[in-house]
Formats: structure tokens, sequence, C-alpha cells
């Protein structure tokens, strides 16, 4: 059903790298392909401390289809080696994507800050990401300007920037600038707990500026609990309070066709958990999640 959203994972869950994470969500599809979560958790050396509740497991593991690559630390990620990357990744069942640098370097100018990114890309490639999440410029003046040169480079790689997907940050919650970056192109990401800490609710207002454009373009949500106004916390869904609940199902219904809902947490227990809170959040919106496998024999 095109209505239905994709549970992302983060690429950052248990204390490992990369491949130890991929390793952990690998175990539970597999727990979820055979419908059971058995007690040795499959977690290939995982403390158990960080093994979920196991009904939290199979859900999260059958309904989970895309993996967030975390490209946080610029300098540090432009040094992975093939053992923080991989080639065997490519070969996971997931689709992926990747969130570009918290910093994305602004301050060096647009093109720097774009050149970082296309370096990235590049380093990532061979996993096919679909998107990337930017963290904008600080909104105010030269905002725009910075955004049309990042854009710019960006496409003179060859890049789609509709693969851009900006992201509402404490920073920039993008009610200045979203009409200008949807008209370069842009897609979008919505963050749940920059939106609620940081009172930016009237990005989804269906008579803003933007209106429906919004669900044509959000192709990428992040959702957790902010822990109260002005905080940037990433609790679990289970902490949401009534006003981030339903802020969640707006977003959910925003969202376009086929789109992915990271619970943003970094934590394999708080995930599973939120995942499962999300299925029914996601149910309720009319937006249900697709399953990405079914146990074996049914």
């Amino acid at each position: 059903m095109p209505d239905r959203l994709l549970l992302s994972a983060p690429s950052f869950l248990v204390p490992a790298a990369v491949p130890g994470n991929v390793r952990a969500l690998l175990a539970l599809r597999a727990a979820a392909e055979a419908g059971e979560f058995p007690e040795v958790h499959g977690m290939r050396g995982i403390d158990p401390k960080y093994a979920p509740d196991p009904a939290d497991a199979l859900l999260a593991g059958a309904h989970a289809a895309d993996v967030g690559l975390l490209l946080f630390e610029a300098e540090a990620c432009l040094a992975y080696t093939d053992a923080d990357l991989p080639g065997w990744l490519a070969e996971t069942p997931w689709a992926w994507h990747a969130h570009l640098p918290l910093a994305p370097g602004w301050e060096r100018g647009a093109a720097s800050a774009a050149e970082t990114a296309l370096r990235l890309a590049e380093r990532t490639d061979f996993l096919a990401p679909w998107g990337y999440v930017l963290h904008p410029p600080p909104d105010g003046p030269g905002c725009v300007a910075a955004l049309e040169g990042f854009a710019r480079t960006w496409a003179a790689a060859g890049r789609d920037v509709a693969a851009l997907l900006l992201e509402n940050t404490a920073e920039n919650g993008l009610a200045g600038t979203l009409s200008l970056a949807l008209d370069m192109g842009y897609g979008l990401c919505l963050d749940l707990a920059h939106m609620q800490a940081h009172d930016q609710a009237a990005l989804l207002a269906a008579d803003g500026p933007d209106g429906g454009r919004l669900s044509g373009r959000a192709r990428l949500a992040h959702l957790s609990a902010c822990g109260g106004s002005g905080s940037d916390r990433h609790l679990g869904l289970d902490r949401l309070d009534g006003q981030g609940r339903t802020l969640a199902a707006r977003i959910l219904r925003t969202l376009a066709p086929g789109a992915r809902v990271l619970p943003e947490v970094f934590n394999l227990c708080a995930w599973a958990r939120s995942a499962a809170v999300l299925a029914g959040m996601a149910r309720d919106a009319g937006r249900p999640l697709a399953r990405a496998v079914n146990p074996r024999g049914r």
C-alpha cells in the first residue's frame, strides 16, 4: 500500500562500530523471520543488557526496512576505512540513507560545506543512499544564499538536490526559508523533538505558505521525545507527552507515501520499544508501517 510508512534504524544502537550495529539489526531480522527471539539473543558478543524486550524485538525486526548511516563527525567519518564500512554492508536487506555532519561547516562557506558532504557521499556510494539529511545554516541573513550555494555545488557534481533532506533544527526551524528551499529542489526531514522543544509546530500548518507542499517533500521523519521545552534530548517514544503524540500524528500524516520514520534514539532497547510505540501511532494515524519480513511458514 503506497500510504504505508517504512521503519528506519540508526547505525548506532549498541556500543560498537557500524558493522557491529548492523549485525545486531540482522539478529533482530533473523528472529523476526524465525518468529521467536532466543534467550541468547543472537547478538554475537553484545552485552545482554542491550537486548530488547522479545516482543519489541520481533516487531522491530519484522518492520525495519531502512538504516540511517550516522556521519555526525566530518573528519572522523572521512577517515573511515574498509573496516569501518565493509563492502558486505551493501549486501544487507535494507535501503540506506545518510545523516551528514551535525556541523556541516557553513562558517567556511557553502561551497566548502558542500565539498565535505560530497566527499562523504562518495565514500558511501557503495550503499546507494537514497537521501542525505542536512542541517541547514542558522536562520538569518545569508541563510538562503548559503543554501543556494550548497545546492549549486551539489548539483554541479551530478547529484540530485532532492536527495538533500533539510532538517528543522534548534538553530533553524525552517519557517523563514522553507518555501525558497523547496523551490531550490531540497527535500525535507521533519524532526519531532526539535519541533516540540523549540516551538516549531507552525511548520506543519495546513494554511501556512507551504501548505500541502510538505506532504510530497517530507520523505523522512526523526521521532523522539525531547524531554521538555528547550531540551534536545533523544528519549524513547514511550516518553512522549500528549503534545508530543499530537505532533507526531500530524507529522506521520504529512509524510510522503513510502516515507521513512526513524525513532531517533541511540539505544537498542529504547529503539525497539519506540518502534512498537510507533507502530501503534502510525496505525492510528492511518499510515501503518509496512512489514519487511514475515515469519517463515506464514
